[in-house]
């Protein structure tokens, strides 16, 4: 219990005269989470209150699992609120898998609870062997280093006391101070991706290679956590000396000619204005470490854009810039948002244009006609919104594709698109969870997830929804015929897609595989508004 404790301290997760929140489905993580928390009210007084959510999945086994908890709860003097939802049914209605629908489900009655109460923290029971399965499904999937670091103790107002107590040793604490604790048969269901790696995958690892397996995995997450702090605190100090933006004196040696200004200011020649003009200095640049080089082209592109995030950035854009830094001056490079980066003397500039045409990709051979579309794209320097008219947008047989910038407003024939992007922290502060599924026209989707652009075009060949957690998918058109929409209807629904994977049919549903998870860092609101 004392290591249980000792991560509360750690991370300060709880203060005193604080209200938790405390998840409690019956099982032993979380019957050991409820015991913690109340050992640890002897050395610093809060108040808990118990959250039992009892998913309507099990029948009578569901039903005794909440009367299991409210028993445990009065016998250990701690308040006990169960809510009753139907997973099953949310999950055929969204098209989701039960074992997600009841994940949301439950995120959303402890944000509801929380705020009720006015509660500061919801705790919930995550532990060791839960870690290590997640570390290992972000590598397998591919994670960069911040995703290796698996799942942080505290994240927002989620906290997690047991993420450094294995299931073996919590068991071990229930059996010594004589406590029950409830087994959810699910648990050991292998159709579910996290159930594969804890019943398979992780017992070969721990019987055939290095029986402290998870704890390893889970003690390198921690680790790999810690270093990516250091290295964002080692690139902060870095940017101090090697970016400037445009309202920045910068010395830097550079000759006179087209584009210069005072201050170290420039303009593109043709008097055209920028939303942010950031310069990298080269001088300081080369002399750090590659790994921190690469995360200061990151930190430009991502002030130059005004703090969105670096979804539609990749490693093959990073390296494009690495080797602008070695051209000679007047070479140039077009990033994605709009964003372009050219080579001066002593600097690399990054500008966002004002004024930048909307991209277009012929999708089916039509009249070619155009339209005008208005963008209105935030700053990024808290002076608001600024007005940005992009023309020529094609149209193709009445299908044209639209380029969304991600934080902005976009009028597409009859609607308007009003998107942003927020951190996850911000997106448990500010949207109520269970909200999400009933906003038809304002969707909530996970950036981290986005591999490309996000257009808003109409339907294509090939184009898909994942509509499972395992990452099965649907062709589109498929999906149309099991929503009964009228074929006369389906060419003209407009659509959120990154290549051809549809995020978002509007009136309907979002990809599984674009979903909000615990996960996820960063979230983009897309909310339409038909005009009449």
């Amino acid at each position: 219990m004392q290591n249980i404790i000792k991560t509360i301290r750690k991370y300060k997760m709880i203060q005193s005269g604080m209200h938790v929140l405390a998840g409690v489905s019956g099982g032993a993580d979380s019957v050991c989470l409820l015991a913690a928390l109340l050992e640890f009210q002897h050395e610093c007084p809060f108040t808990v209150t118990v959250v039992h959510v009892e998913h309507g999945i099990r029948g009578e086994e569901s039903r005794e699992d909440a009367k299991f908890v409210q028993n445990l709860c009065a016998k250990m003097g701690a308040d006990c609120r169960t809510e009753h939802v139907d997973a099953p049914r949310e999950a055929k209605e969204r098209g989701l898998s039960l074992e997600e629908a009841a994940r949301i489900l439950r995120y959303q009655i402890f944000e509801q609870v929380r705020r009720e109460t006015g509660a500061d923290v919801i705790a919930v029971a995550h532990n060791e062997n839960d870690q290590a399965e997640t570390v290992l499904w972000n590598l397998i999937r591919g994670s960069a280093l911040k995703g290796l670091g698996g799942i942080r103790p505290v994240r927002g107002n989620i906290i997690r006391p047991l993420l450094f107590t294995s299931r073996g040793r919590i068991e071990q604490i229930l059996r010594e101070r004589n406590l029950d604790w409830r087994t959810d048969r699910t648990n050991f269901e292998v159709e579910y991706t996290r159930n594969r790696l804890r019943m398979e995958v992780l017992p070969y690892f721990e019987r055939y290679l290095n029986k402290k397996a998870s704890e390893h995995i889970a003690k390198a997450a921690e680790q790999l956590q810690e270093a990516q702090s250091y290295i964002e605190s080692q690139v902060k100090h870095a940017a101090e000396r090697c970016i400037a933006d445009s309202t920045e004196r910068f010395a830097a040696d550079r000759t006179a000619g087209k584009g210069r200004a005072a201050h170290g200011k420039e303009t593109d020649g043709a008097g055209q204005g920028t939303a942010r003009r950031i310069f990298l200095k080269l001088d300081g640049f080369t002399q750090e470490e590659p790994y921190i080089q690469g995360e200061l082209l990151r930190e430009c592109i991502s002030r130059c854009a005004g703090g969105m995030g670096l979804k539609d950035v990749g490693n093959v854009h990073i390296e494009m810039l690495r080797r602008l830094a070695e051209m000679p001056c007047g070479r140039r490079q077009d990033l994605p948002g709009g964003i372009t980066a050219s080579r001066r003397d002593g600097v690399i500039l990054f500008e966002k244009k004002t004024t930048v045409p909307a991209q277009r990709r012929g999708t089916r051979e039509g009249n070619g006609k155009a339209e005008n579309v208005v963008i209105e794209t935030t700053d990024g320097c808290g002076t608001g919104e600024k007005s940005r008219k992009a023309e020529n947008v094609g149209i193709c047989g009445g299908s044209g594709e639209y380029f969304l910038d991600l934080n902005g407003r976009t009028e597409i024939g009859d609607m308007t698109v009003i998107t942003r992007t927020i951190s996850r922290e911000q997106f448990d502060a500010e949207i109520p969870h269970e909200i999400l599924s009933e906003k038809k026209y304002t969707k909530w989707l996970s950036c981290d997830t986005i591999k490309n652009n996000v257009y808003c075009r109409k339907r294509k060949t090939g184009d898909y929804l994942t509509v499972n957690a395992q990452g099965g998918r649907k062709k589109l058109k498929d999906y149309m015929i099991d929503c009964k929409i009228p074929r006369e209807e389906r060419d003209s629904l407009w659509l959120f897609a990154d290549g051809a994977h549809v995020l978002w049919l509007p009136g309907f549903r979002i990809s599984e595989a674009a979903k909000v998870t615990d996960e996820t860092e960063t979230v983009l609101e897309i909310r339409v508004i038909r005009r009449v």
